[in-house]
């Protein structure tokens, strides 16, 4: 099956991610997950519901979707506490970082109101003070592929904060510690493997789901064909939908 990972050249400061197909996750294997497709929104988009506190990664990484969906200009509560960036970024830089993350904004406010992309609480990982999320994006035209963009939280003051740099700690407050920014630059590494392979198990994962569900409710329409058979019958419901 052919995954989509995302691959933009506004991204080259830490993450290749972009719709091109045949791309392969570096250094061979994709590292596996243990992933719940039962996070995966279906049908619906969920309730706006209260603003997440900062209190933890996975609500700091919520909170950085949710602006994203909401195009803030993050000069307002409760987004303007929300990012990472050190106040020694020029204005100039801090417009080009804005101007990347635009086009992650463009694939969160383009997707199907039926499936919204949500933050993968499984595959977090917290070092101290760093941490790295992940936002899973379904595919508008394609319900089975999912393309993934990492969120590096920096904890400060006991609220984690966002970096505006897609997957990186770059142009964040981190202190001038030669272990911790060792760490920072381990985690950013280790995401840009890890997002191949949470992408593809995601998108593997829907196939299954999808492919068991015509054999337990169509049973008798689908009797005797093959799986590469039932995946052309999904992609030709789909399209005819």
């Amino acid at each position: 099956m052919n995954i989509l990972p995302l691959s933009l050249p506004l991204f080259c400061l830490c993450l290749s991610f972009g719709f091109s197909r045949g791309d392969q996750p570096p250094d061979g294997s994709p590292v596996r997950f243990q992933i719940n497709m039962d996070q995966a929104p279906e049908n619906k988009a969920p309730a706006p519901g209260p603003v997440p506190d900062q209190s933890t990664p996975l609500n700091a990484a919520k909170l950085l979707l949710r602006a994203l969906q909401e195009k803030t200009d993050w000069e307002h509560e409760p987004y303007q506490s929300l990012p990472a960036t050190s106040p020694f970024v020029s204005q100039l830089r801090l417009k080009s970082i804005l101007f990347r993350l635009e086009a992650v904004q463009g694939y969160v406010t383009g997707a199907a109101p039926e499936r919204p992309p949500f933050v993968d609480e499984n595959s977090i990982i917290a070092e101290g003070d760093l941490a790295m999320a992940y936002i899973l994006l379904p595919d508008k035209t394609n319900p089975y592929v999912y393309a993934a963009t990492a969120v590096a939280l920096v904890k400060k003051g006991g609220q984690w904060k966002a970096s505006l740099t897609p997957g990186s700690f770059d142009n964040t407050f981190l202190p001038f510690d030669d272990r911790i920014r060792e760490e920072a630059e381990k985690l950013s590494s280790e995401a840009r493997k890890k997002i191949f392979g949470l992408a593809r198990q995601y998108s593997v994962a829907a196939v299954k789901t999808a492919l068991e569900h015509i054999r337990r409710f169509r049973r008798e329409a689908v009797k005797g064909t093959t799986d590469d058979e039932l995946k052309k019958l999904i992609i030709r419901t789909v399209k005819g939908n």
